[in-house]
């Protein structure tokens, strides 16, 4: 019985250190985390869009530059007050770039109540002349913004003035 003691221990002992020796030490390795708060980008309007005044014998159209100056085809003309550009300001951190969008078009409305609305086709100043591009902070953290846009009249339209105060949004988000 003592020889089967000692070959049973004899054979633990083997069996623990063939064990052992197929055992991998534990090994890792480490990777760094980071994120960066950073200001928000903001818009604001610093200037509203005039057309100024003309008359109309038909159907034609006012177009404002992005500069803000008036011109007129088919059956419209220019007469005189102000005008001017929408300007928009986008505010954000130096060196960055951003996205935009508007709306392709807005309804103007008689403000007296009639009929005969007029719908203006927008057209976007630099940075670039389509919706939902890139815009860019790289000379500053500001960045002025003009649109003009074209007058549509089909010459049925009331006289008085036309306005929308809510539609003309310029957006602005990170891309």
């Amino acid at each position: 019985m003592k020889n089967i003691t000692k070959l049973f221990a004899i054979a633990v002992v083997i069996l623990g250190f063939a064990t052992s020796s197929f055992a991998q030490p534990l090994v890792s390795g480490a990777a760094d985390a980071r994120g960066e708060i950073v200001g928000n980008l903001s818009v604001a309007k610093t200037g509203d869009m005039a057309f100024g005044k003309f008359t109309k014998s038909g159907a034609g159209t006012v177009v404002l530059t992005n500069a803000g100056a008036v011109s007129a085809t088919g059956l419209v003309t220019i007469l005189t007050g102000a005008t001017s550009a929408a300007k928009f300001t986008v505010s954000g951190i130096q060196g960055d770039t951003y996205g935009y969008s508007y709306p392709p078009s807005i309804i103007l409305t008689n403000e007296s109540g009639g009929v005969g609305d007029i719908t203006i086709v927008a057209t976007l100043n630099a940075p670039t002349a389509a919706a939902g591009t890139i815009g860019d902070l790289s000379l500053s953290n500001n960045q002025v913004i003009n649109m003009g846009a074209t007058l549509t009249i089909d010459g049925g339209e009331l006289l008085g003035v036309y306005s929308n105060t809510a539609d003309l949004k310029f957006t602005v988000s990170y891309p």
